[in-house]
């Protein structure tokens, strides 16, 4: 590939294979781009924590009512720790809450936030109906018991 002596050596057009990379100006550039486009670090994480069907599943459950771990883990079949870093990114994008209750934490829909959650919340009250494993799910919601479930 010919340039002139002005000619930058990173374009972002060009195909990143055939152009030499000077590493300081490939840093500049992403950084110039972050700057310029930075997205809000709160939104990332609503769509980070959208981005898992087990968290989505976990959304839909809450709809019907508070849940707590070993609930979750029972409907899931996954093992606590997972479910609790699934319950852990939902929290943090702000999509549900938790409240503690005695032996328990309970999770629950965020349905007092704004915004972008509020949006998504509505989105989802109404989606994923038609799924196979969201009505599984909302019927073995009917049926867990943290009573007997819970080894606490």
């Amino acid at each position: 590939m010919e340039r002139s002596s002005g000619e930058s050596l990173f374009h972002p057009l060009h195909d990143l294979n055939q152009v030499p990379l000077d590493l300081y100006r490939v840093y500049s550039y992403i950084s110039s781009y972050n700057e310029t486009t930075s997205m809000d670090r709160n939104t990332i994480n609503v769509f980070r924590a959208l981005d898992d069907p087990n968290r989505l599943r976990i959304l839909k459950m809450l709809e019907g009512r508070e849940l707590c771990v070993c609930e979750v883990r029972a409907v899931l079949g996954l093992s606590s720790s997972t479910v609790s870093k699934h319950l852990t990114i939902l929290r943090d994008a702000g999509l549900i809450l938790d409240r503690k209750d005695g032996k328990w934490v309970n999770f629950k829909l965020n349905r007092a936030a704004d915004g972008l959650v509020q949006q998504i919340l509505g989105v989802l009250k109404n989606g994923l109906m038609d799924e196979k494993q969201v009505a599984q799910d909302r019927e073995k919601v009917k049926h867990v018991d943290r009573k007997k479930l819970c080894s606490l």
